[in-house]
């Protein structure tokens, strides 16, 4: 319940580009090696008490839209994620939601808007946050409607940083976590994150992948992910940036090999440019698909960063974000009187 002093509850979670291994952290690999980077802006949610709405619901506002949802009737919700997410919260609470970047980009956006409404709401019981607890938890809430989602998303939104996970569905872990701040300013100097102009619903194309690995031996497929991850991890630990660029491609060809769907033309038209203009490696984030995004790495010259960022800004429809690595992970401010 709120307190008298207190003015409002403010949740922030990271998003997660370059993730390596992406797809073994789901039920049907059942088990993975993932490695991401989170990166900040991500979603932002903030609780407030609202004496405009009665103790049975919620202001919700999102989006340039706002909408008073009843906590009894969450089948009447306009999004079902976030009936389960506030399944527990108290009523007569306005929470805002804002993200850093375009919903449905392939970020994991849904994960970190999970993770930052638990994270808020635990604050608001006067519960302390246990990030890994809370990422699994999140994922839980995520999935509890049939939603498919794989872990990582909500470990990178829950724990922040450069990590590899190591996943037995639907549990993960962290491990070798990158510690170096000089390396993390590498990493984030090297890193552009380019969203490809539309949004993708991930869940759909999870549904496409099972379907298409029903027929095949799935393992064929999502151990070249794996072995790219554990590489790729590695080289980021020794700061090996070229290995660490192949190990983006391979993970972004292994991906066209689990559904050609997964790589559109945008992105092929992004990867063959930066190609040329010396980029060391490239990915699509998440599940991939139509629209989303996709992370490039630069060279190893000092400049290109700036060619690259030039003319992925000339392509149609690719916008670069201005994203940076997040050190931290979930994080929540109370503010009083």
């Amino acid at each position: 319940m709120w307190n008298a002093e207190c003015v409002l509850i403010v949740a922030h979670a990271p998003v997660r580009i370059a993730d390596l291994g992406g797809w073994t952290d789901t039920w049907f690999s059942g088990s993975g090696v993932v490695s991401n980077v989170a990166v900040s802006p991500g979603v932002t949610v903030t609780l407030r008490p609202d004496d405009e709405v009665d103790g049975d619901a919620i202001r919700v506002c999102a989006m340039d839209v706002e909408r008073v949802e009843r906590l009894h009737a969450p089948e009447t919700w306009a999004d079902p994620l976030l009936a389960s997410l506030f399944a527990d919260a108290p009523g007569g609470i306005t929470a805002s939601i804002e993200s850093g970047v375009p919903p449905g980009s392939g970020l994991g956006t849904s994960a970190s808007l999970s993770v930052a409404v638990l994270a808020a709401l635990d604050s608001l019981a006067g519960r302390s946050i246990d990030q890994l607890d809370l990422a699994h938890r999140a994922h839980q809430r995520e999935t509890a409607d049939g939603r498919q989602s794989g872990v990582q998303d909500h470990g990178a939104a829950a724990c922040g940083g450069v990590t590899r996970w190591s996943v037995e569905y639907p549990k993960f872990l962290p491990n070798d976590r990158v510690a170096d701040d000089a390396l993390l300013d590498a990493i984030d100097a090297r890193l552009i994150a380019v969203y490809l102009g539309a949004p993708h619903a991930s869940s759909m194309l999870h549904q496409m992948v099972i379907a298409e690995l029903e027929s095949r031996d799935s393992d064929e497929f999502l151990q070249p992910l794996r072995t790219a991850a554990q590489a790729g991890h590695q080289a980021l630990l020794s700061g090996d940036f070229a290995a660490y660029g192949q190990a983006l491609v391979a993970c972004h060809e292994g991906q066209r090999k689990l559904h050609p769907e997964l790589i559109s033309d945008l992105a092929d038209h992004v990867a063959s440019s930066v190609a040329l203009c010396g980029a060391a490696g490239w990915k699509v984030n998440g599940a991939g698909g139509s629209g989303g995004s996709m992370t490039v790495l630069c060279g190893s010259d000092p400049e290109n960063r700036a060619r690259l960022v030039e003319t992925i800004t000339a392509i149609s429809g690719a916008e670069v974000l201005d994203l940076h690595v997040d050190r931290l992970g979930v994080r929540v401010e109370v503010r009083n009187r």
